[in-house]
């Protein structure tokens, strides 16, 4: 701030032989810096201390020259930007911390929807977490575009949303689940595409939701897509929710090894898995120190 006050007196005392143009023009610069960096209050300051140092410096040394008659009609101009450039900044800061309370609400809104899934769903606590950040662990390693990352970020949060819907008796059923009980849990992908449609920033990631469990040789559900039919966040995600369900205990398992989990997304490559997900899966755990 001191900086600034003493670069705009020195411009103010030292600038008289500059063009016309450039004379008027590059007092511009200590007013946009101050009213771009602080309040209102001390942005003002600025075009007073030049107003104020050159009126002086044409009274006492310059009264005859013509930049010092320019320089009084520049005046009302410089007040004039450095008003409107403060109100523009105070307004876009307006903009930024409303855009943060809006992202900040729908961070809100996903966790209430998970801890109420979580709250239904004693296998699943947890889960959405970990797949959360292992997805984000493979779209950095495939350097993909923020917009997609993010989305499908998102839909790695929120991908077993659907099973708020399915029965509590079938999603904690320790033992072997009937046809008709399976049949709800192979809906709950669908079930999970309708329930984020319904909020329009969410819209994108509908698709993302209601593939996740196709396999890329087209025996997944609900829909039997295939290879690259299958949206790529959906095959991101489902290698990330695999290997977390291979190394999470469940009642009729011990957790599978990290070294045995691999093997297994290895071996189902092309079948279930995209292999290169798999393989960027696979270095990324390398990336951040996870030995197999």
């Amino acid at each position: 701030m001191l900086i600034i006050l003493i670069f705009t007196f020195y411009l103010t005392i030292k600038i008289n032989t500059i063009y016309f143009y450039a004379y008027t023009s590059f007092f511009y610069i200590p007013i946009l810096i101050s009213a771009l960096r602080y309040d209102l209050k001390f942005s003002l300051i600025i075009p007073t201390l030049i107003s104020t140092g050159e009126l002086l410096n044409i009274y006492f040394n310059d009264k005859s020259n013509i930049l010092g008659f320019t320089f009084i009609m520049s005046i009302p101009i410089y007040f004039f930007v450095s008003i409107l450039v403060s109100f523009l900044k105070i307004q876009t800061d307006k903009l930024k911390k409303l855009i943060e309370e809006i992202k900040q609400n729908y961070l809100d809104m996903e966790d209430a929807l998970i801890s109420a899934l979580e709250a239904k769903d004693v296998y699943i606590q947890g889960h959405s977490e970990r797949v959360h950040k292992l997805v984000s662990l493979i779209v950095s390693k495939m350097k993909l575009k923020s917009e997609e990352a993010e989305d499908i970020i998102t839909a790695a949060r929120l991908h077993d949303i659907g099973k708020i819907g399915i029965n509590d008796s079938v999603l904690n059923k320790p033992g072997r689940l009937t046809e008709e009980e399976y049949a709800q849990i192979m809906d709950h992908p669908v079930m999970g595409s309708e329930i984020v449609k319904k909020v329009r920033s969410m819209y994108n990631i509908s698709n993302i939701i209601r593939h996740h469990h196709e396999k890329y040789d087209g025996s997944g559900y609900p829909d039997g897509l295939k290879g690259e039919e299958i949206p790529l966040g959906s095959r991101i995600i489902a290698v990330a929710d695999a290997f977390d369900a291979m190394t999470s205990k469940r009642s009729y398992r011990d957790p599978f090894l990290i070294s045995e989990a691999i093997e297994e997304l290895r071996k189902n490559t092309n079948i279930q898995f995209d292999a290169g997900v798999v393989d960027a899966f696979i270095s990324a755990l390398s990336d951040v120190g996870i030995d197999y």
